[in-house]
């Protein structure tokens, strides 16, 4: 059966303490989103005043910058080339993290470099973040859900990850396992180890938050 290209098959799933984990084949093929900001000041919304609703033009060029003229679930080569041209520290960066989780059988393949590629590459068509925010929310997306098991397995490769987001370039996962350690007996774990602001903000977070829960309940999963 041929299937069209304005054909959109679209579906969701929870990840929580309800349901089993996805295998990391799953995992690779999709982008976890959280939605976890919840602000009630602006709540519900109201119709902007004087809004004039987009005329043919505007629509078809929305409708064409979200189909991508049938090709909007393909990852483009080209996309992904020009996005590493115009950012070296993709390749930099994501080479710098995957050596780091190696250690512990927690690395990637290229096709997780593709898509946090093409992600960033459309990000600069439509400059809705910065670069930084961008791969930040890329990378926690793709890598971090892949994170669930016991202390024993996680505890090392969460330190590694941890220390790439506070400084891609040259991450010191032991200085981070001290700093770690030595902060569990101290109130707030948080402004210890991340005492000079990370490159990274939401990955480190999260990967600090997931740590946290290790050593209270030996065993973490992303969702």
């Amino acid at each position: 059966m041929h299937l069209p290209p304005n054909l959109y098959i679209v579906g969701t799933v929870n990840m929580d303490e309800t349901t089993h984990a996805f295998s990391p084949k799953v995992l690779d093929r999709a982008f976890t989103i959280e939605l976890t900001s919840v602000d009630f000041r602006e709540y519900p919304p109201q119709p902007a005043n004087g809004a004039a609703a987009p005329d043919e033009s505007g629509q078809q060029a929305m409708l064409a910058a979200f189909t991508r003229h049938g090709r909007f679930a393909r990852i483009e080569k080209g996309d992904v080339a020009a996005a590493v041209d115009a950012h070296p520290e993709i390749r930099d960066d994501l080479q710098s993290l995957n050596e780091l989780l190696k250690r512990n059988r927690f690395h990637f393949g290229y096709r997780i470099f593709d898509e946090i590629a093409q992600y960033l590459h459309n990000n600069d068509q439509n400059g809705m973040m910065t670069f930084p925010e961008a791969f930040d929310a890329a990378v926690f997306m793709k890598v971090l859900p892949k994170f669930t098991g016991s202390r024993s397995r996680l505890r090392a490769p969460l330190l590694s990850l941890l220390a790439w987001a506070i400084d891609p370039i040259a991450p010191d996962p032991e200085g981070v396992t001290t700093r770690f350690e030595a902060s569990l007996s101290a109130a707030g774990i948080a402004p210890t180890v991340l005492v000079d602001g990370p490159r990274y903000p939401t990955v480190a977070r999260r990967a600090l938050q997931m740590l946290e829960t290790l050593e209270t309940d030996g065993f973490v999963s992303f969702g």
